[in-house]
């Protein structure tokens, strides 16, 4: 069974109501997005004289419903695709609010047809009663179109490149709107929040493309959770998974107080909010490095 995430737990706690205040946000004229003070995943959508692309459409129907109608108060044009960064709920289960072809990396379709009944269930029970009903009739819709590497969709006046990346989660994929250069992360990226790491989360890719962007002209970072910024947020990011590398490198050797006693004077780590997260983060990096010393 595909791993439950911890985003939504933490986010229940803070705000039971589906939306979580949702803004929208115009970066350039037809690229909005969707953010929210609560903390709940970011959407997205870029306009282009062929259609509308929507990138990513959070835990709930009702949410997803509320981007499409904001979308049709703008345009007419069609929505041509909607594209899932990856495969977690609070990023793809608001896609049965869209009739258009849901399009996202091969792994994430093959990670979501294993989302059964059970999966929802215990989404269910960990998310609370206050947002069950939003989950009553809930149709897990899978992507109906994948691609491998990457993917470009010309919307006419601009074009949007998929691309995957790995990181996060083994399916990770970003999304690159040209020529504004404006790059929706997924939770490769989190601004202001603990990232969550998960059972197939790789650190070192997941550095390796901090990296790698760190070397693009952004004008602006999308992420997955928090405010959208200019580059500096990646930078944040790229220093953050460093230092829980290094430690859990040196963790025998140093010991854990060593490591709280740095990142408490560290501002990239208690400036950000669910720290619950990160305490789990360290216990799965540490799973992994004894299953690796093991092989």
């Amino acid at each position: 069974m595909v791993q439950i995430q911890r985003w939504e737990q933490c986010l229940r706690i803070r705000d039971p109501s589906s939306s979580g205040g949702m803004k929208m946000e115009e970066l350039f004229p037809g690229i909005f997005v969707a953010t929210s003070e609560s903390g709940a995943s970011n959407l997205g959508f870029v306009m282009g004289r062929e259609g509308v692309i929507v990138i990513d459409t959070s835990l709930f129907v009702s949410k997803a419903m509320e981007l499409k109608d904001y979308i049709s108060s703008l345009t007419k044009k069609p929505i041509l695709f909607v594209f899932n960064t990856h495969y977690h709920p609070d990023h793809t289960f608001g896609n049965s609010a869209f009739d258009s072809p849901i399009l996202a990396h091969e792994l994430t379709k093959a990670k979501m047809e294993r989302m059964d009944d059970e999966y929802v269930k215990n989404i269910k029970e960990k998310i609370g009663p206050d947002v069950a009903e939003e989950f009553e009739d809930l149709s897990i819709r899978i992507p109906t179109e994948t691609f491998k590497r990457e993917k470009i969709i010309d919307l006419g006046n601009r074009k949007v490149k998929l691309l995957h990346v790995g990181g996060h989660t083994e399916d990770s994929s970003v999304a690159i709107v040209e020529p504004e250069m404006v790059v929706f992360f997924g939770d490769v990226l989190v601004n202001g929040y603990h990232p969550e790491i998960v059972a197939d989360s790789d650190l070192k890719t997941w550095i390796n493309i901090l990296k790698k962007f760190l070397g693009y002209d952004i004008s602006y970072a999308v992420p997955g959770h928090g405010k959208v910024s200019e580059k500096d947020s990646v930078e944040d990011m790229l220093n953050y998974l460093k230092t829980l590398r290094d430690f859990i490198a040196n963790y025998k050797k140093q010991g854990i107080q060593r490591f709280i006693d740095r990142i408490s004077e560290d501002e990239n780590f208690i400036g950000r909010k669910f720290p619950e997260l990160l305490l789990d983060d360290i216990r799965i990096l540490l799973q992994m490095e004894r299953k690796s010393r093991r092989l």
